[in-house]
């Protein structure tokens, strides 16, 4: 039942199951973390204090783990934003000129210290002019810590597309929703079609001249079952 998830050993099955297996000191310490990392749920900073743990006990650990500042650039849609604005022909590299630019609400402190985690990561430069540029640079999201930073993400801008139902006129936005029976056995042809749409989209309306970009926009598509299938899982 453990190994299957469903169920978590609380501290005497813990101790009982170091005993079984003789772990060593060292060892047993291994295993509470791994069962603590297990229970951490969506706490993130909790994994990552653990997963720091597991890294600093075993070299072998095979997880990369994610500092606060870099799991604060995937987890928070603001990065992004700051990111394209700095391709706009307007854009100004002042606090005050993003944050009155933005749609929804963002404190100056959040943007300062949003710029300064991206220079840092080497995701924004300064050029010889003093303005804020992007770079090609990319964030990790192959691991536990950086999945859940994409979590935190996809409930945000989710968040944002659903109050843009009523903050923006229907010139201004293209919302579309739609129920539909399908097969569960071809979500991963649907997930694969989904995946092309968006990267032939983003290449034809995101690939103008600088000149010629002035405004940012927010791409969501969200599949996700609705009705359990006939063998008990999600279609």
């Amino acid at each position: 039942m453990v190994i299957k998830g469903q169920r978590k050993p609380g501290p005497k099955m813990v101790s009982a199951f170091c005993r079984y297996f003789k772990f060593n000191e060292k060892e047993s310490h291994y295993f509470e973390d791994l069962v603590r990392l297990d229970k951490a749920g969506g706490d993130a900073h909790l994994k990552i204090m653990l997963m720091k743990a597991l890294k600093a006990r075993s070299k072998s650990f095979g997880a990369t783990v994610l500092d606060d500042k870099t799991f604060d650039a995937i987890s928070s849609w603001c990065f992004y934003l700051i990111r394209q604005a700095t391709r706009l022909s307007e854009f100004v590299s002042d606090v005050t000129w993003i944050q009155r630019k933005c749609t929804f609400s963002i404190s100056q402190q959040r943007i300062k210290a949003a710029v300064k985690i991206l220079l840092e990561l080497n995701l924004l430069r300064v050029d010889a002019n003093g303005r804020l540029r992007t770079t090609s640079g990319n964030l990790n999201t192959q691991n536990d810590i950086a999945s859940e930073a994409v979590r935190r993400y996809h409930e945000d801008v989710i968040a944002l597309g659903r109050d843009s139902v009523r903050r923006f006129s229907v010139e201004e936005r293209e919302l579309q929703s739609m129920s539909f029976a399908m097969n569960s056995r071809r979500i991963a042809e649907a997930k694969e079609a989904i995946r092309v749409f968006v990267s032939e989209f983003t290449d034809e309306f995101s690939s103008d001249q600088e000149a010629n970009l002035d405004s940012v926009f927010q791409l969501n598509l969200q599949l996700f079952p609705v009705l359990k299938n006939a063998r008990g899982g999600s279609l």
